[in-house]
């Protein structure tokens, strides 16, 4: 029994060590009026440690053509990643060229630049009602 004890409270205390910091979101606002693209579902997850970003998205084009993704990241008002992404580019990504239907984009990851995770202060991994957003707008190239 004492040695139950014992190894309970080893892993009380050396679970948080194993613990993995990571912004996420399933919310979607849709902020353009009479948009071409339109989504009904969006999943996005930052992990600091690999700097790596994994999105995922339903939705329906109406564009036609080449594409590029003005994507954004910020935290409680800091842009920690700015950048133009080409959908061509990317493996996986299934917009390239980008037809008028549905999109049904599982997930797809990208790795950003190093010091992405230093510009979001570390209070974005720990209150639960965090200010983080990505916000990306396609646009014909």
């Amino acid at each position: 029994m004492r040695l139950i004890s014992l190894l309970t409270c080893l892993v009380a205390f050396v679970a948080p060590a194993f613990a993995v910091n990571y912004l996420e979101s399933n919310s979607l606002n849709l902020c353009m009026e009479s948009s071409n693209f339109t989504a009904t579902y969006f999943h996005v997850i930052f992990y600091p440690n690999n700097n790596s970003l994994q999105i995922g998205f339903d939705g329906v084009s109406y564009i036609s053509g080449k594409v590029v993704a003005d994507l954004t990241l910020t935290a409680y008002g800091y842009k920690a990643y700015s950048s133009t992404l080409d959908p061509c580019s990317i493996s996986g990504m299934g917009m390239c060229p980008m037809a008028p239907g549905p999109i049904d984009l599982e997930s797809v990851s990208l790795t950003l630049p190093n010091d992405t995770a230093s510009n979001i202060p570390g209070i974005a991994y720990t209150v639960p009602d965090r200010d983080a957003d990505v916000q990306i707008v396609i646009k014909r190239k």
